[in-house]
C-alpha cells in the first residue's frame, strides 16, 4: 500500500437546528504520518479496503488516529466525492456518481469510513442531533468568522461537524488552513472543499453549532477497534 505524510462536509435537513431541539491556534501540529497516497489515487473500494486496513495498524497509536481521520476526510474523501451532485432527496452511495444532499454526505463519509452509526436516521434529523452525538465538545456561534476563529484556537489537525441554519458539512482544519467540506446547495454544486473564509454557505448562516469530531476520543477509540 502506497503511503504519504500528513503534511502534504442548499441542502435542508429534516429540520432546522435550533437550542429546542434534542439538538448544535493551530496551537499543535502532528508529525509526520503513514497515509494513503493521494497521487494516483486508487478507486473508491480500494481506498476504503486500505483505511480498514489501517484502523486495525493504528490501534496501538492513538496519538496518530485524529490525524489520520483528519487525512483521510480532507484529503481523500473530498478528492473523491468531489463534484458530485447536490440534490434535496440524494442519498448516493457511489463517489463522483449521482446526488447527495448533505446530511448524507456526512454520514455516509462517516459509515464508509467504518464508524457505527445510523446513517438515515442521522441524515433526516436535524444535524444538531448528529453532532451531539458523535462530537465533543460542542459550541453555538453566530457568524462564520466567530466560527472560524474558534476553530483557529483549537489545536490542529481537526475534523469538526458544523450545523447551520438549514445546512450541514464538516470542517477541516489543518496545516494548510481552515476549510469548508460538504454538499453545495448553492447552484447545485454538490461536494466541494472550499476555504471556509470565502465559502458562501456559510456567509449566509446565522446559527453555527460545531462540535469536534477528532476530539471524542471515546468514539474514535471504538472506530479503530471495529472490524
Amino acid at each position: 500500500m502506497k503511503i504519504r505524510s500528513l503534511y502534504t462536509a442548499f441542502c435542508f435537513l429534516t429540520g432546522s437546528i435550533s437550542l429546542a431541539v434534542a439538538c448544535t491556534a493551530h496551537a499543535q501540529t502532528s508529525p509526520a504520518l503513514p497515509q494513503i497516497l493521494q497521487q494516483d489515487q486508487p478507486s473508491y473500494e480500494t481506498f476504503l479496503q486500505n483505511v480498514k486496513q489501517q484502523r486495525s495498524e493504528i490501534v496501538a497509536s492513538p496519538e496518530i488516529i485524529a490525524p489520520t481521520l483528519y487525512d483521510w476526510i480532507h484529503n481523500d474523501m473530498a478528492t473523491h466525492w468531489d463534484a458530485t451532485g447536490w440534490d434535496f432527496n440524494g442519498v448516493s452511495r457511489v463517489a463522483g456518481e449521482g446526488n447527495i444532499a448533505c446530511g448524507y454526505f456526512v454520514t455516509t463519509i462517516l459509515q464508509d469510513l467504518g464508524f457505527k452509526l445510523d446513517r438515515i436516521r442521522l441524515s433526516q434529523e436535524p444535524s444538531s442531533v448528529m453532532i451531539k452525538e458523535l462530537t465533543k465538545p460542542v459550541k453555538i456561534l453566530h457568524s462564520r468568522d466567530a466560527m472560524i476563529n474558534y476553530v483557529k484556537t483549537q489545536p490542529a489537525p481537526a475534523i469538526y461537524i458544523v450545523g447551520l441554519d438549514f445546512h450541514t458539512g464538516f470542517i477541516s482544519s489543518g496545516p494548510d488552513g481552515v476549510f469548508f467540506i460538504h454538499s453545495n446547495y448553492i447552484n447545485r454544486a454538490g461536494v466541494m472543499k472550499e476555504p471556509a473564509a470565502s465559502s458562501a454557505a456559510l456567509a449566509a448562516s446565522n446559527y453555527f453549532m460545531i462540535g469536534n469530531l477528532t476530539a471524542n476520543t471515546d468514539l474514535l477509540s471504538k472506530w479503530v477497534n471495529t472490524n
